[in-house]
């Protein structure tokens, strides 16, 4: 997101502003040590919601409140803390103006409690509030996930002096694994890759889900209630019609499946004492067929169960047998010595052979007995099916029974008011069956609306897959790694790297060079601190080059296009306890530090800062706006190729530090 930093400033004690002035593009900020241009990227971060992590010093000791004058897109907004308590100064501005910004100008009417200036912070970037995938989940954890913010930005913007060429990290607050995770799981809404409708889509989703299994569910259990219960209903309905001695049947079993309540109503109306004929034989007819029906099935039953005992009486007798064989020594050790007689001491092989003839028997056993091992597989799972088939036996005889029963009755009073009565019952008995079986139903979606449903997550799945964040996060990679070849080969890798071929992984944030036998040379064995020095500026530049161009194709890419480089210029510099004099002397440090290619290492740096210029203004022609690249070094006076060095310089704080307090 096109972001430029206009000022960076302090408000001391007496009120007085102390700022620097800065541009988008490229800006220098030179000057000795201990004159403040470290504590710019933390006045920075602490605006930004940090911690207060300001170096003591003149600094801290004067300051009363830290303040940012910034321009998003076309909006202007100025942004502070206070020191002590760090709440936060928060008011939006019409326009740029250098002379806006005065002592009283911070009125306490504009001072916001922290929480409520951090999300002020977080609506100006980002506008996705609820990225819980699974709601299912956030109720299981008994929290939501932790939405993306302000502070997860400055991983991608601030290039700290003990982290711009650190082989171990190249991520700021990448130390905390927590903070770490959630940047990597974040980057895809930084990138605009979704947004807040994406999330809604998978919440829906989930929903949806888990209605259609929860309907599906119910719909086994209605059906197995049906199944279970059509058995008794059908019964109860043909006693009925033989006690009416009717041979019309108004309803009929498959009516009651597919509507019990107009069956129930239906039902209603045919059973009236003017439709029973008393002197039907009829009764009397299904009263036989019973009989008929229960001695069948109780033949069915008996079969079975013998055929049952028999299956198990083999199971348990293959048990026995596969013991005791378990239970002996192994017979094929055994030894069977030859017989000698006392007396004429004559050896005798009958014993012998009846051993061997034994041992014989017994392999045989054995190896009949490895043979029915899918024997007794096949058994048991006979036995399952028959323990079932008897069941369900079980139950239709006893259904009879009960209807049997019924008639027995009746025949036994013989008289037309208990036959009466008794339909009344069994209308009553049917009614009952009916009501539960209509409640179960009521519930119940019809298929269509299940079909619905599925239509619906199906538009959803369709919806979620056109986000193709997997392979949008890849196509990433693969230009972040076009644009790292293109910046790196201007960069000074050692030869052994050359030509670089850095490779950035979305899903890990590793970085890592691939080189001619295929192997992956991650940062941390890449060799001198130039490297590690050009890896990290290298990515850098191809992310934030990469962020333009997402913006330019319409995507919300929400990173702001700023990028603090704190003394990379240390890699050929170490020690610039060195750098005191009023000018800036890289041949004079050099030999403090004894250093023998000092024209090399001023070509290196002068090389660095051609590259970030040169950076700059590619993408300012082409996309109309670059990002905003904020140096803070010793480094000055170079004689860049093509480009100005005064000209991107901001301020230069030899004679002075960032806060005067005799002006």
């Amino acid at each position: 997101m096109k972001t430029v930093i206009h000022e960076i400033g302090v408000v001391d004690k007496c009120g007085k502003i102390h700022k620097v002035e800065l541009k988008e593009g490229l800006n220098i900020i030179t000057g000795k040590s201990s004159t403040g241009k470290s504590a710019l990227i933390e006045i920075f971060d602490y605006c930004f919601g940090s911690q207060f992590n300001v170096p003591k010093g003149v600094i801290t000791e004067n300051s009363e409140i830290y303040y940012l004058y910034i321009q998003i897109k076309e909006s202007y907004f100025v942004i502070g803390r206070k020191k002590d308590n760090g709440i936060g100064f928060f008011r939006q501005e019409e326009i740029y103006s250098s002379d806006l910004i005065s002592s009283g100008y911070f009125k306490e009417d504009y001072f916001l409690a922290k929480d409520n200036y951090r999300k002020q912070l977080r609506k100006l970037f980002i506008d996705i509030i609820d990225v819980d995938e699974s709601l299912i989940a956030k109720e299981l954890k008994g929290k939501a996930t932790p939405t993306p913010s302000v502070r997860s930005f400055m991983s991608f913007i601030l290039q700290h002096q003990n982290l711009i060429a650190n082989k171990h990290a190249l991520f700021y607050r990448f130390d905390e694994k927590e903070k770490r995770e959630q940047v990597i799981e974040h980057t895809k809404i930084f990138l605009g890759f979704v947004d807040q409708t994406y999330f809604l889509l998978f919440q829906q989703k989930e929903k949806l889900e888990s209605e259609i299994k929860k309907l599906q569910r119910e719909q086994k259990v209605i059906d197995k209630y049906i199944n279970e219960n059509i058995s008794s209903i059908e019964n109860q309905l043909n006693l009925l019609y033989a006690l009416m001695g009717v041979e019309e049947t108004p309803i009929k079993i498959e009516d009651i499946k597919t509507n019990p309540h107009d069956s129930r109503l239906k039902l209603d109306k045919f059973v009236t004492d003017d439709k029973i004929i008393y002197a039907s034989d009829k009764e009397l007819e299904y009263f036989k067929n019973l009989l008929l029906e229960l001695r069948a099935n109780d033949d069915k039953r008996k079969n079975l169960s013998f055929k049952l005992a028999s299956i198990e009486r083999s199971l348990q007798v293959e048990k026995e047998v596969s013991a005791t064989l378990s239970s002996l020594n192994d017979f094929r050790q055994a030894q069977v010595g030859i017989s000698v007689c006392p007396f004429c001491l004559s050896e005798k092989d009958s014993l012998p052979k009846q051993a061997e003839n034994l041992k014989q028997a017994m392999q045989k056993l054995s190896r009949d007995l490895t043979l029915n091992h899918s024997l007794k597989s096949h058994l048991e799972v006979e036995q399952e099916k028959i323990r079932q088939e008897i069941k369900k036996l079980n139950i239709k005889i006893r259904e009879i029974q009960k209807i049997k029963k019924q008639l027995e009755q009746n025949n036994n009073i013989k008289t037309e008011k208990s036959r009466y009565e008794q339909i009344l019952m069994i209308k009553a008995s049917l009614f009952s069956m009916l009501d539960i079986l209509a409640k179960k139903q009521s519930g119940k979606l019809e298929e269509n609306n299940i079909d619905e449903l599925q239509s619906i997550l199906n538009g959803i799945n369709t919806k979620l897959i056109n986000y193709d964040t997997n392979k949008k996060l890849k196509d990433a990679e693969t230009r972040i790694k076009e644009i790292m070849s293109d910046l790196g080969k201007n960069f000074e890798f050692e030869d052994s790297y050359h030509p670089i071929n850095l490779n950035f992984s979305l899903n890990s944030f590793d970085l890592y060079h691939i080189n001619e036998s295929n192997d992956r040379i991650y940062l941390r064995s890449m060799g001198s601190g130039a490297n590690w020095l050009y890896s990290h500026l290298t990515l850098f530049l191809a992310l934030h080059q990469y962020f333009i161009e997402l913006e330019s194709r319409n995507y919300k890419c929400c990173i702001p296009s700023i990028l603090f480089l704190d003394q990379p210029t240390q890699v050929y510099f170490p020690n610039f306890q060195h750098d005191k004099a009023l000018e800036f002397e890289e041949r004079k440090i050099a030999n403090l530090e004894h250093k023998e290619n000092i024209d090399g290492d001023i070509q290196s740096v002068t090389n660095l800062f051609t590259r970030l210029a040169e950076y700059c203004n590619n993408l300012k022609n082409k996309y109309g706006y670059s990002p905003q690249i904020i140096v803070t070094d010793h480094a000055d006076n170079l004689n860049l190729n093509g480009f100005e060095f005064e000209s991107f310089v901001k301020n230069r704080w030899r004679t002075r530090g960032f806060i005067e307090l005799n002006d």
